[in-house]
């Protein structure tokens, strides 16, 4: 579609309003939004916005002068199917419809057109293995980690050391090495913890179990 100017519009009515907006993000990392168009039928385009957090405040004039929407067209596009920018987006969605020539009109909904916040998922996938020492009360522990994109181990994770099920004490991991390796009591065991600063980003997949809840 070529497009000559956006056209700010305020004033709106009930009929105008884009409504039931939801959203999710697939495993593969792709977000799809979709909404119930206007019951205005003169308003057949959708602007997307895929902003970062401190972008929507923002007042559409402004949007419009520092993002590039994504156009849909009613009829055309069923939804908003693209795949997340960065950590984490949210998405506000604007009604509009064709002006004179090529200039569109975008009314400025105030509610109801933004999601929450969507993040981008890392799956890690990890193995912890025990070595017992002979004639020792200790024992070898290594941790295994991959992800499937790069990630500071440092930051995002950490491991806590457990004796009869109750956390002793926790540690960070090695940045350096995607294998780690010490040495604990033999009637202590190991869990990985996702630190706050990731909580919403990290999938953890211990190794032959799967998925961890």
């Amino acid at each position: 579609m070529k497009i000559g100017r956006y056209l700010l519009k305020d004033e709106m009515t009930p009929e105008d309003n884009i409504t039931r907006l939801n959203w999710e993000a697939d495993p593969n990392n792709n977000v799809l939004v979709k909404w119930d168009w206007p019951r205005n039928s003169q308003l057949t385009i959708a602007l997307v916005f895929a902003l970062d957090e401190e972008d929507t405040a923002a007042p559409l004039n402004e949007l419009l002068k520092k993002c590039m929407p994504t156009l849909i067209t009613k009829g055309l596009d069923k939804h908003y199917f693209k795949p997340i920018e960065g950590r984490q987006k949210i998405y506000k969605i604007y009604p509009a419809k064709l002006g004179e020539d090529t200039d569109i009109v975008v009314l400025n909904q105030q509610q109801g057109n933004m999601t929450d916040v969507l993040f981008y998922k890392i799956n890690v996938y990890y193995k912890i293995d025990y070595k017992p020492i002979m004639m020792s009360k200790y024992q070898k522990v290594s941790i295994n980690l991959e992800a499937d994109n790069p990630i500071s181990w440092q930051e995002a994770l950490a491991y806590a050391k457990y004796c009869n099920n109750l956390s002793v004490c926790m540690y960070p991991l090695d940045e350096s090495a995607s294998e780690n390796f010490f040495y604990i009591k033999k009637e202590e065991h190991i869990k990985m913890v996702v630190l706050d600063a990731f909580k919403n980003v990290l999938i953890l997949h211990q190794k032959g179990r799967g998925v961890e809840v």
